[in-house]
């Protein structure tokens, strides 16, 4: 018995329904070779890698098994970041005609350069972001055909390979972020590159080398190019003859500094003021997009600069970390900084590459939504805007933690969510999900996760991962002390346990007695709303699966059982709930002889005054006990006879009319103890359950009991000679029961 409810469905469209389809089948194979005739399409290989990337499996075993036969496979576009592949798998994908490839954060060599050189009649876009098993880098200069490479984050340097780039005359975008190079001299034949960024290149003096290719440069970041910035008449001559130039981003922020951003500007030199800018604007006449945030000090009065030497507004003006973001007026579309709501939104979509800006716009933002409210924004941008900033870094737990503070406010609705789509919940609890996972040892980040799961409908607003969840929450609990991230926790998976028993398997009842059995049960008490939780999980997922129900005795869960009920014997709910699960465990005939030592305890129970949960679940553990004969009660302490006895004179107490706790999805265990035997104090038991339910839910259990044969089984024992007067009446009342509700219908 357990807790049911309708679980409201999202509809798939049908690639999806066809894409998961197709990588179910491909999965049940063991050995890929021995499949004939079969050929996967390049949108079924994609679909293949997102999906074993995001299980943690992109590996070379996988990339050998499904994409390394041309003749089976095509893949064009390779997005690997991040996954476990090694040189190996590398060499197996690049026999493929690749166009587009993301290695980035794999550990990879400069072997996979040389693989990849094969494609380089075919290969355009390469990203190798923190690839730092990479030592050389001259291999990139047979990939001639490239048009955007990225680099950044690796030991790139003047001596492994920047040479190499006066091969690569067709790059537009490079990027070059985070490196060690120091001459820009490799660069000034790339005569069709657009966009270049050097943002932390800290070593560059001078960006001189860059006026060969001033006819095409339109994009250039500058972002902490230390000592760049500290010559900056030699830079304001470069930069005035990069007249093509859309885009310049000369902001700056030093993590060496240990001061809080506004005290910044106080204590290190700043490279943009009013007689910087008097050169510079006159100079740029394509300038739209201008980034001065942590790097500039002027007046209210120099914005009249911008409308002096420029015939439109900037598109985007970055004050981000300047007392200028304050001004009103400010002459631009879009200005990053800390003013408004309008201003920290923008500051949180654009600044994911820089976790020092994030992290402090996601603690203004949250400021924002604590205070005014979202300022007019709906909970629908704002949420997509701090989820975009929560994606783009799920290692950095600064920006999980800011982000998911944001998330519990942008949720609370006291109407159910009603603002936000279906499609967002089940993003928003994505992303929680995954920074629980990854960051399981924090614990705010832990309750600011737990607290915002709770303004959710559950399991309805959840993704299909259901066992997935299931694994974080458990090990959340099972982790953190605090009483209310356990509750949560343990409550939510309860809930998500109760009522998809389809999609929740066998393997949760694995790790759920973990949760307490692994504790020291030194005070113990002052845990017993978790362990309440706890028992009530377990409870449902042992709900008619005896699967699981051996499970549990396996881990231990007999052993748990006795702790808990002699330490917290007068907590009444959570006896309850351990007696339920122990009558799910009584309903199977072959566990049945690993409870009899334990006959005294439901024996005592039987005697609980006002309490008919407990009394009530204590005599259907009795009688299930008793169902299989004296030859088989092994009791030496509490007699058979004497079992029956108090349990029929503990039914006797009992008030039909009772409202009950518990629900039931079928009547077959009640039912086998009226079929399979003749002990009147069974039957009663059994009896008076069906009258009960059927008096107090007719609805539910009437039909319960029709669809199950239960008609003609009471019917014959109310004819039976042999059964008692009690037990007729109560056989009767279900009927008559049954009776008027098939009428009604």
């Amino acid at each position: 018995m357990t807790k049911d409810s309708s679980r409201k469905q999202s509809v798939s469209s049908l690639a999806e329904l066809c894409l998961k389809s197709s990588l179910k089948y491909l999965e049940s194979f063991k050995i890929w070779d021995e499949r004939l005739n079969t050929f996967l399409p390049e949108d079924i290989c994609t679909a293949l890698i997102s999906k074993k990337l995001s299980s943690g499996h992109c590996d070379d075993e996988f990339v050998s098994t499904y994409l390394a036969d041309v003749k089976t496979s095509r893949i064009t576009k390779v997005h690997m970041s991040g996954a476990r592949i090694t040189d190996l798998g590398l060499e197996f994908i690049s026999r493929h005609p690749l166009r587009e490839v993301d290695i980035s954060y794999c550990e990879v060599s400069e072997k996979t350069l040389v693989s990849l050189a094969k494609c380089r009649n075919t290969l355009t876009s390469l990203k190798m972001i923190h690839c730092r098993q990479i030592t050389e880098f001259k291999e990139l200069r047979h990939l001639i055909g490239l048009k955007s490479l990225d680099v950044s984050d690796t030991w790139l340097d003047d001596r492994n390979g920047t040479r190499c780039f006066a091969d690569l005359v067709n790059l537009r975008m490079l990027n070059l972020s985070g490196t060690e190079i120091v001459s820009l001299d490799p660069l000034n034949t790339l005569a069709m590159l657009t966009s270049l960024d050097l943002s932390l290149c800290r070593e560059i003096e001078s960006i001189k080398p860059l006026e060969n290719i001033r006819g095409s440069l339109q994009w250039l970041s500058l972002y902490n190019c230390r000592k760049l910035f500290s010559s900056n008449q030699t830079l304001l001559e470069s930069l005035g003859n990069l007249t093509k130039l859309q885009h310049l981003d000369l902001s700056k922020h030093d993590p060496d500094e240990i001061v809080e951003m506004e005290g910044f500007l106080n204590c290190s030199a700043v490279l943009v003021n009013r007689q910087f800018l008097e050169r510079l604007l006159p100079s740029l006449p394509n300038l739209d997009w201008l980034d001065l945030s942590g790097n500039a000090k002027f007046s209210y009065r120099d914005f009249d600069l911008f409308n002096q030497y420029r015939s439109k507004m900037l598109r985007f003006l970055g004050l981000f970390g300047t007392e200028m973001c304050l001004f009103h007026e400010i002459p631009a579309d879009e200005v990053s900084g800390r003013r408004n709501m309008k201003q920290v939104t923008f500051s949180v979509s654009i600044y994911h590459k820089r976790p020092e800006f994030l992290v402090r716009a996601l603690q203004d933002l949250f400021n924002f939504l604590s205070t005014d409210g979202d300022d007019g924004f709906s909970p629908k941008f704002v949420c997509n805007v701090v989820l975009g900033a929560m994606e783009s870094r799920p290692k950095d737990k600064r920006v999980q933690l800011a982000g998911s503070a944001s998330l519990y406010h942008l949720s609370r609705d006291e109407d159910g969510n009603v603002n936000l789509s279906e499609e967002l919940k089940r993003r928003i609890i994505e992303v929680i999900i995954g920074a629980m996972d990854y960051h399981v040892a924090e614990e705010q980040l832990q309750k600011n996760c737990c607290l915002t799961l709770c303004n959710f409908r559950i399991p309805s607003d959840l993704p299909s991962d259901f066992r997935k969840i299931v694994e974080v929450l458990l090990r959340t609990a099972t982790i953190h002390k605090p009483d209310l991230i356990q509750r949560i926790a343990i409550g939510i998976c309860n809930m998500v346990v109760c009522q998809t028993t389809s999609e929740v398997g066998i393997w949760e009842i694995q790790d759920s007695p973990k949760i307490v059995v692994g504790r020291d049960l030194k005070g113990v008490e002052e845990l017993g709303g978790v362990m309440e939780g706890c028992w009530s999980a377990l409870w449902n997922m042992t709900d008619e699966t005896p699967e699981n129900c051996a499970l549990f005795i396996v881990h231990g869960g007999l052993e748990l059982f006795r702790k808990c009920h002699e330490r917290m014997s007068d907590r009444r709910d959570l006896v309850r709930n351990m007696l339920g699960l122990m009558g799910n465990v009584a309903e199977v005939a072959g566990l049945r002889p690993k409870l009899m030592p334990f006959v005294h305890v439901f024996y005592e129970l039987l005697l609980t005054e006002g309490e008919l949960e407990v009394t009530y679940n204590a005599g259907g553990i009795v009688s299930h006990l008793a169902f299989d004969g004296v030859n088989n009660w092994t009791s030496h302490t509490v007699s058979r006879t004497q079992a029956l006895q108090r349990l029929a004179e503990t039914v006797d107490k009992w008030d039909i009319e009772t409202a009950r706790q518990m629900s039931y999805r079928s009547f077959a265990p009640i039912l086998k103890l009226i079929s399979g035997c003749d002990t009147p104090e069974i039957h009663y038991w059994a009896t008076w359950a069906l009258a009960n339910l059927c008096n107090v839910e007719p609805e539910k259990y009437c039909k319960l009991v029709t669809d199950e044969g239960g008609v003609e089984l009471l019917q014959d024992l109310h004819c039976s000679p042999r059964t008692s007067q009690r037990v007729r009446e109560l056989a009767d009342q279900t009927l008559r029961r049954c009776r008027l509700h098939a009428g009604n219908d």
